[in-house]
C-alpha cells in the first residue's frame, strides 16, 4: 500500500490514483526480482518500511537484470506520489524503451535472428515461488505474452479516455 494511503494524505500528500503506480511497483519488483520490496517480519515494521526506507534496486537483488530497469521500479515507489510517473502511458511506454535501449543502435527494430545473436528470454528466468514459475496458468501465460510484447517493443494498443 502507498505511503500516502498509510497515512490518509497526512503533510499534505495527495491521496489518488497516483498509489497506483506505487503498488504496480510493488508487483513488479516482485515479478522481476522474487522477492517484495521490503522484508518485514510483522505490520508495524512493514508500515514503517514503506514510509520511510529506500527500496533497494531491482539489479542488485537479482543478478543480470538490466540496471536500465532501476529508475523505472524506484520512480514507482517514490514516497511522495508527485514524485511517481504521471499515467499509465509514461508508465507503459518504459519497458519497451529499455528493451530497446539495450540493443545496438542500427539493430533497433530488426530480429535477434538478424542480427546473428540468439533471442533473450522474452520474460525473467523463473525464480521459484514468483508468478512465473508455473506455465500451466492462463493468467500467468497472459503474463508472459504481454511482458513478450513489452521486450520487442510491441505496446499494446491503447484506447482514447472519454
Amino acid at each position: 500500500m502507498a505511503p500516502e494511503r498509510w497515512t490518509g494524505g497526512a503533510g499534505g500528500v495527495p491521496v489518488d490514483g497516483r498509489s497506483d503506480p506505487y503498488a504496480l511497483g510493488c508487483v513488479l519488483m516482485e515479478l522481476v526480482t522474487g522477492t517484495h520490496p521490503f522484508t518485514a517480519r510483522d505490520m508495524y515494521e512493514s508500515l514503517g518500511q514503506h514510509l520511510q526506507a529506500a527500496p533497494p534496486a531491482p539489479s542488485s537483488l537479482r543478478p543480470g537484470l538490466p540496471a536500465a530497469l532501476d529508475p523505472l521500479v524506484l520512480d514507482l515507489l517514490a514516497k511522495d506520489p508527485r514524485h511517481r510517473p504521471a499515467n499509465a502511458r509514461e508508465v507503459s511506454a518504459r519497458p519497451a524503451a529499455i528493451a530497446r535501449d539495450r540493443q545496438p543502435e542500427e539493430s533497433v527494430g530488426a530480429t535477434p535472428a538478424q542480427r546473428g545473436v540468439p533471442a533473450p528470454p522474452p520474460y525473467p528466468p523463473t525464480v521459484p515461488g514468483t508468478l512465473l514459475e508455473s506455465a500451466d496458468d492462463p493468467v500467468r501465460a497472459l503474463l508472459r505474452r504481454r511482458l513478450t510484447q513489452l521486450v520487442e517493443d510491441a505496446p499494446a494498443p491503447s484506447t482514447p479516455s472519454r
